[in-house]
């Protein structure tokens, strides 16, 4: 496409601002269906965004997959959004007076306003600040709850602090799911050739990454290894909102919980079940004896994975490895009263 005949996404912000106004006007939310494909069934695809500043890429990205949607009707589209960390600009949501971060609004929101676009938002918050996590159930609340469109299903979870420390503040996916998904959660399309993958590193102007097409695949392929890990196991939230909700006392109390959990960045729900400690003795006194390559590969590592085989066969899930430590967690359907157990190995 040549690059002169390209025209700046701010200059369809008429459009977009127009789009919000008759989505909110609507009584009935099927109707919103029919007015998102009337506004983009013309919109224009060569766009470019406004600068190279992280919001005004991701603006861009997220418009041409909006016009990906409405006028070229694709299917199995998805946004996939972890975030670690929201700058403060983007917690303000309510405050804002930026551009790029209020169409950043607007076009979240159209993403998640019709029907076949509804339950494929992703969101993945580790929260390790405590003194912001009132800020981000608002934020939550603001896009996912509260709001105005129809439902729009939010994965929400707590990472592991240990995972959440090897990803960047913000990823952003935006690709297809596959036809059909062996698990409740999606299972992204690796082969699509048009997926964008954006990764904010921190705040600083320009500390991203953004990629496409086969490297954004094989990229996000390693990420969602992580990051279905910890779907299996710290999934808080899968819906919800306030309409659904006839008895607000009960309302309140989910929202009291979600905070505990993401304080505690543990699952909401109550499982019994079992947790095993197997560490080997004497391994420091090997590990002088015999030398570190000796004792890695030829004792922790086999260790390792005996210990990964026998969890797998009782269906049970590695924790964390500390050391010459495994901790693993067994969880029992049947409601039987847990236990600990301590295995040691002696050489």
């Amino acid at each position: 496409m040549n690059k002169n005949n390209l025209l700046s996404l701010s200059s369809q912000s008429g459009k977009i601002d127009e789009c919000m106004a008759m989505l909110k006007k609507i009584q009935d939310p099927e109707q919103a269906e029919n007015i998102l494909i009337q506004v983009f069934e013309s919109a224009p695809e060569n766009i470019a965004p406004d600068s190279d500043d992280y919001h005004d890429v991701l603006n861009c990205q997220l418009y041409k997959y909006i016009v990906k949607s409405y006028k070229k009707k694709s299917k199995n589209i998805c946004l996939w959004r972890f975030i670690k960390n929201l700058s403060r600009d983007q917690l303000d949501y309510d405050k804002n007076t930026r551009h790029d971060l209020l169409l950043l609004d607007s076009l979240i929101r159209i993403y998640l306003y019709s029907a076949p676009l509804d339950d494929l938002t992703c969101i993945f918050i580790p929260v390790s600040n405590t003194s912001v996590i009132k800020e981000y159930l608002s934020w939550i609340k603001s896009y996912f709850y509260n709001v105005d469109y129809p439902t729009s299903l939010l994965w929400l979870y707590a990472l592991d602090s240990s995972l959440a420390s090897l990803l960047p503040d913000e990823i952003i996916f935006l690709g297809k799911h596959e036809d059909i998904c062996p698990s409740d959660i999606m299972i992204p399309d690796f082969n699509y050739e048009d997926t964008v993958l954006i990764k904010r590193f921190s705040n600083t102007p320009g500390h991203f990454l953004e990629l496409k097409g086969k490297p954004a695949n094989d990229e996000f392929r390693q990420i969602f290894t992580f990051l279905n890990r910890e779907f299996q196991d710290r999934c808080l939230s899968r819906s919800g909102k306030l309409s659904d909700y006839q008895d607000k006392e009960l309302y309140k109390k989910e929202w009291e919980k979600f905070e505990d959990v993401l304080k505690f960045g543990v699952s909401d729900a109550h499982e019994c079940g079992c947790v095993s400690f197997s560490d080997m003795r004497a391994s420091t006194e090997f590990l002088n004896k015999y030398g570190k390559n000796l004792y890695l590969n030829k004792i922790q590592q086999p260790f390792f994975e005996q210990t990964k085989v026998i969890s797998d066969k009782y269906k049970g899930r590695i924790d964390k490895f500390m050391g010459d430590n495994v901790m693993c967690i067994f969880l029992n359907p049947h409601g039987k009263r847990p236990v600990l157990i301590r295995n040691r190995k002696q050489f």
